[in-house]
């Protein structure tokens, strides 16, 4: 694809934007002959430290619009959305960001399929849904940093067009984390992160069993994670 990107400064705030217009599979994977029009802005308020870790309040938007052809259905529209912001100034650090879709989404995995299948995903062809995280960090330590993550997902909001019922494939995640960060240097991290995961199918019948023994199965994580950037 093309893109055309620029960045200046108004009253003080770093200012940008993006254009692309791509085929939205990648250099080598593009499989019709539509393409996505990706959309971005952002304006942030330096608060002295620069460069790559610099300290600021930055606040963004970006937008998705496309189509993808799906085997025996034809194209649908795929519709990605969000605005958000992020704060990083000496101990304290702060991100949040709405994102919607429309069109096509995931669905979850195929139930028994394989790879070997080659669909191991099921897709919602014309669905809705949305979403938040809002992530708060405090540097206790200057080598150790805490932080709590909130994230939330509704997933197949609209009524469902083939079966004519309300809302029957709606499904909500969410998940808290807690996330304890070692920085080795300023090239290596450890970051430990507990999950207390939750899953819920509020519109989901009493005739389908197996959808709320798959949600009440979920249990919390526990990960860990060693990041080096060379």
């Amino acid at each position: 694809g093309v893109q055309v990107f620029d960045s200046f400064d108004i009253e003080g705030w770093d200012t940008s934007y993006a254009i692309m217009y791509a085929n939205g599979n990648g250099l080598s994977m593009d499989n019709d002959k539509n393409k996505d029009l990706y959309l971005y802005v952002s304006t942030e308020k330096k608060l002295g430290k620069a460069g790559p870790r610099g300290h600021g309040l930055k606040f963004y938007a970006w937008s998705q619009k496309g189509k993808r052809t799906l085997l025996d259905v034809g194209e649908k529209d795929r519709n990605r959305a969000g605005i958000g912001t992020n704060f990083w100034n000496g101990k304290y650090r702060f991100a949040a960001e709405y994102i919607n879709a429309d069109g096509m989404i995931f669905a979850g995995t195929k139930g028994a399929g394989t790879p070997a299948d080659g669909a191991v995903f099921n897709v919602h062809t014309d669905q809705k849904a949305d979403g938040y995280y809002v992530d708060f960090g405090y540097r206790v330590l200057p080598n150790l940093e805490l932080n709590a993550r909130y994230d939330l997902l509704n997933s197949a909001t609209s009524k469902d067009s083939t079966s004519g019922t309300n809302k029957d494939k709606e499904r909500e995640f969410a998940t808290t984390t807690v996330v304890f960060q070692y920085f080795l240097n300023k090239k290596t991290t450890l970051t430990a992160n507990y999950e207390i995961r939750s899953i819920n199918a509020p519109n989901a019948p009493t005739s389908a069993p197996p959808v709320h023994d798959i949600v009440d199965s979920i249990d919390n994580r526990l990960s860990l994670q060693l990041r080096i950037v060379y």
